[in-house]
């Protein structure tokens, strides 16, 4: 099993290092809740990544219709383009909005959000829980999506399939209290295998090791320079759209088409 935890702007002043430290390998990140954004996801994404920790995302569901459900997709695509995924996208189904439909009027949701995730090139997967499978859902029609498992308990009662079991509140190393997750299935290599999460585009991404030689500078404009640099870099944050908009670990600036992905 891979240990791991999942976040959102409730988990703050995170030391990411002593998080891996404490053997976490994996975090899923909450990207929106409905159509906004979480205040932490860019700050999160780029932390983890900084740390080789891998990261899939999550959205907790508002939407109550199929069109608001591709509405959140479309959201969520939006926030992740520049990341790079290594665990699924994943619809977080257990909101007052859904609670207020049918069962097939909520499968229909959960189906509309990961069927554009899916329709995107991304691995998509349904958090719910037990009661939820059982009695909300139909489940027949959304078994074909991995399942994330909430159940608090000292193990999982569900006799169906899931890939990631969230087992309760736990403390970590470098966060405190925070959601605890158990893995059961290998996702980067299946991703990876499977040419999803566009992981093999030869894309920049917060996390990636580049070559740098040149002028570095103390923000993402480009204007005032701060040092030279010459060497092999960790990219620990990325602006779009900036003259210099590669933040390397030695704490400058670069231009994105200056550095060489290894």
């Amino acid at each position: 099993m891979i240990q791991g935890i999942d976040i959102s702007r409730w988990q703050t002043d995170i030391n990411w290092e002593k998080v891996k430290g404490d053997g976490i390998e994996f975090v899923i990140i909450r990207a929106c809740n409905g159509l906004t954004k979480d205040k932490c996801f860019e700050e999160h994404m780029n932390s983890a990544a900084a740390v080789g920790i891998d990261t899939g995302v999550y959205c907790f569901a508002r939407a109550d219709t199929v069109q608001k459900a591709e509405a959140e997709a479309e959201f969520v695509l939006s926030l992740i383009k520049n990341h790079r995924l290594t665990y699924p996208v994943c619809y977080d189904m257990e909101s007052t909005e859904l609670m207020a439909l049918d069962n097939t009027s909520r499968t229909d949701v959960g189906s509309a959000f990961c069927e554009k995730i899916e329709n995107a090139g991304y691995y998509a997967m349904i958090y719910t829980n037990k009661d939820w499978l059982e009695n909300r859902l139909e489940y027949d029609r959304l078994k074909r999506f991995d399942i994330w498992l909430a159940q608090w308990r000292s193990s999982p009662t569900w006799e169906g399939t899931f890939g990631i079991w969230q087992l309760g509140l736990g403390k970590v190393d470098g966060i405190g209290d925070c959601d605890r997750n158990v893995s059961y299935r290998n996702y980067p290599e299946i991703i990876e295998k499977a040419k999803l999460n566009h992981l093999d585009e030869k894309k920049l991404a917060v996390g990636d090791r580049v070559r740098y030689s040149g002028v570095l500078f103390t923000a993402s404009d480009g204007e005032e320079a701060a040092a030279s640099a010459d060497g092999i870099f960790t990219v620990r944050e990325i602006v779009e759209g900036e003259k210099s908009g590669v933040l390397l670990e030695v704490s400058g600036w670069a231009s994105q088409q200056d550095v060489e992905i290894l």
